[in-house]
C-alpha cells in the first residue's frame, strides 16, 4: 500500500501557521501599560509564567510581549 504523504490542512494548522511574508506591525506600550510593568519590576525582576500571563490578561498584552519587556527592562537596567 502507498502512503501518501500529503499534510492534513485543517482550520487549526492556519490559525497557528507563521506567514513570513505577512507584515507585523509593533504595538507600543501605553503609558498605564509601562507604569504597571515597571510597578511589577520594582518588586520581580524576573516573574514567573502565572504572573506573566495575569499581567497580559490585566493589561490587554500577550504573554510572549510581557515577557520580551521584562528581558528588555533587565537589560536597560544592566547598562
Amino acid at each position: 500500500m502507498i502512503w501518501k504523504s500529503t499534510p492534513k490542512q485543517t482550520d487549526n494548522f492556519h490559525l497557528n501557521f507563521y506567514d513570513p511574508f505577512k507584515i507585523k506591525r509593533r504595538k507600543r506600550t501605553t503609558q498605564e501599560q509601562t507604569n504597571a510593568l515597571e510597578q511589577v519590576f520594582q518588586i520581580y525582576s524576573k516573574p514567573t509564567a502565572k504572573i506573566r500571563f495575569l499581567l497580559s490578561e490585566r493589561l490587554s498584552m500577550s504573554p510572549r510581549s510581557i515577557q520580551i519587556w521584562f528581558q528588555n527592562r533587565r537589560a536597560k537596567e544592566k547598562k
